[in-house]
């Protein structure tokens, strides 16, 4: 009993310094003043010395995580990877190695929840400690960006081997101090979510001064970025965060519990639809107000001919190699050798701006990298968490913490069908969307 005791707390004191030096990994990798610099392994090599630990210290008492379903649809879904990367006959071995050591890292510590884990409320303790240092991070990010703005620094940095690295306001838009204006735009709206949520936590003044701050820096990213991926992700996550407050709003004033929750989802709809043109409106107002006048704000230019901006174009390369490898997939590393071998006129390949590695879209992703099974995989799993919230929702959903929770996972499952997230990349978003999903599972597994 000492051993096991031992073990756990070993445990649970190594796994909080882990998702502390991940989250800022996945920081340092989003920003492009550190993307590929030595800096990163400072980091980035001890948070995985940590979770490897942790990983070694859960196998010796596996059966503590016997009960999660989920769990084991992960565990096959890694499974898939691996097959695919054995059969891809060693194309980019090493990418393939670090997209499965992050694949591990998520499912097996970030997820991966014990039956004698933490209580509840302990855990969400936590889950609140990685949410401000998720926001601390997005704030130096985001703030360097507007620094930046009034310098005037803009740069265009080619590379030997990748996309272009932008610093500043460039192309019609803040890059700032992020490497992918999407990305700095959607970290940005889940750090406005955030601040939202701490400030109806907190009475204390200054630190409402202080979220009211960061969530002021945090909007002016959002749309001085011109990203409609952030914007959408700042409309969704309000909605579907307010929609719990509004629900509790309507239950003891509605008896219906069909009609009040149908109330609630069209308030909310309507809600989000406002949200989402109010930024798009006010970005004249921050065009006016930061931007010199000699700049050119926005891409309309680019969007004329293609509302999606390349992505149809990607998605129909996804189709096309896909049908090469229907069962098992290019793996992750494979899909640009792939093409570049056997379909050298597909889009991501042969186009004037760059070639492509990835889908944009997190299915298509899976798809084309671990075939038909993989996808079959993810399916389940999206199913089966689907499933685990309606059926559980009264022990899931009793709270602040779980209506930011389920906003976060379920808002970043919509943005990926245009990004790639959660699986494959190492991201602050991603890191917090796993711890999510956890708690809320574990809500679901608790008895009645």
């Amino acid at each position: 009993m000492t051993k096991k005791f031992d073990l756990l707390r070993l445990e649970n004191l190594l796994r909080p310094a882990f998702v502390v030096l991940f989250l800022i990994t996945g920081f340092l990798h989003a920003s492009n003043l550190t993307f590929g610099k030595p800096v990163i392994s400072f980091f980035q090599w001890p948070a995985l010395a940590l979770g490897g630990i942790v990983l070694i210290l859960r196998l010796c008492r596996v059966r503590r995580f016997l009960g999660d379903k989920i769990l084991w649809i992960l565990t096959a879904f890694l499974a898939s990877f691996l097959l695919s990367s054995l059969l891809s006959r060693g194309a980019g071995l090493y990418e393939n190695l670090r997209s499965f050591v992050f694949l591990v890292l998520q499912t097996g510590v970030l997820y991966a929840c014990p039956d004698d884990a933490q209580g509840i409320d302990a855990r969400e303790r936590e889950w609140r400690v990685y949410a401000a240092v998720f926001m601390i991070g997005a704030f130096v990010i985001s703030f360097i960006g507007i620094v930046f703005l009034y310098a005037g620094v803009k740069e265009v940095i080619p590379q030997k081997a990748g996309p272009t690295v932008c610093v500043g306001f460039v192309w019609g838009r803040l890059f700032g101090a992020w490497w992918d204006p999407n990305i700095g735009a959607v970290t940005a709206a889940f750090s406005f979510l955030f601040s939202l949520y701490f400030f109806f936590r907190t009475k204390r003044i200054l630190l409402r001064v202080l979220l009211v701050l960061s969530a002021f820096v945090q909007l002016f990213e959002v749309i001085l970025s011109d990203s409609r991926s952030g914007q959408l992700v700042l409309a969704v996550s309000l909605g579907v965060y307010g929609y719990f407050g509004v629900r509790k709003f309507f239950k003891p004033r509605m008896k219906k519990r069909f009609w009040r929750i149908a109330l609630c989802v069209l308030i909310m709809l309507v809600f989000a639809a406002g949200v989402f043109f109010l930024t798009r409106a006010l970005e004249t107002v921050f065009v006016d107000l930061f931007l010199p006048e000699s700049e050119v704000f926005g891409r309309e230019q680019d969007l004329v001919n293609d509302i999606t901006n390349r992505r149809t174009q990607i998605w129909k390369s996804a189709a096309e190699i896909w049908r090469e490898k229907p069962f098992f997939g290019t793996s992750r590393a494979g899909i640009l050798p792939f093409a570049e071998e056997n379909l050298p006129q597909t889009y991501i390949v042969n186009n004037d701006h760059m070639k492509f590695s990835s889908m944009h879209n997190l299915f298509f992703d899976v798809l084309v990298s671990q075939g038909a099974l993989g996808a079959s995989i993810f399916l389940v799993f999206v199913a089966a968490c689907l499933a685990a919230f309606i059926r559980k929702g009264k022990r899931i959903f009793d709270g602040h913490e779980s209506a930011v929770m389920f906003s976060l996972t379920v808002t970043l499952v919509l943005i990926s069908m245009v990004m790639t997230e959660i699986f494959y990349v190492i991201s602050p978003v991603s890191t917090l969307a796993w711890l999510s999903l956890s708690i809320l599972m574990q809500k679901g597994r608790k008895k009645e």
